[in-house]
This record gives structure tokens, sequence and C-alpha cells, in this order.
């Protein structure tokens, strides 16, 4: 994890390597068992999450995790099915 400063107010960004992030999609899950750096990197180039290039490695922000990982959860998340008895 890298922290950049801001230059107009100052406050920091926190930004997390590749592994981080998949690492962070994991653990902050309830659903989501493992997920592979690859596949991140799949997703960044499918545009599904936004990264930033420096020196030539991707880093993401917490929330664009956040989101990546809550379209992933609502993706897994079994659909409940019409069970009300029709006649």
């Amino acid at each position: 994890m890298i922290s950049i400063k801001c230059e107009r107010c100052a406050h920091e960004s926190n930004l997390y390597t590749l592994l981080e992030a998949s690492d962070k999609l994991v653990e902050e899950s309830t659903i989501i068992d493992n997920y592979h750096y690859e596949s991140l990197r799949r997703k960044k180039r499918e545009g599904a999450i936004d990264a930033t290039y420096i020196e030539r490695g991707l880093f993401f922000k917490q929330s664009d995790i956040d989101a990546l990982r809550t379209s992933i959860e609502n993706q897994l998340k079994p659909r409940k099915e019409n069970t009300s008895d029709v006649r």
C-alpha cells in the first residue's frame, strides 16, 4: 500500500497493489472465498474496476475495491425464486 498526498487539500489517499487488492476482496467478504490477482487484472482490462498505473504497477483505491466486491457478491448470491403457490 502506498499513500499519496493531495496537493490541493492535503488529504492522503491509500492505494493498494494488485496482490493487496485481491486479498482485500476476500478478507472483507463473507461470500468470496478466494480471488486470484490475475482475475483482478482481467476485470481491470474489461473496465469493471478503475486502477492507477504508477511505475509499471497497478494500484487500486479502497472505494473501487469495495464497489467490485459488491458487484461480485451480487452475482454470487443465490437468486430468490418465486415460491408462491400460483393456481
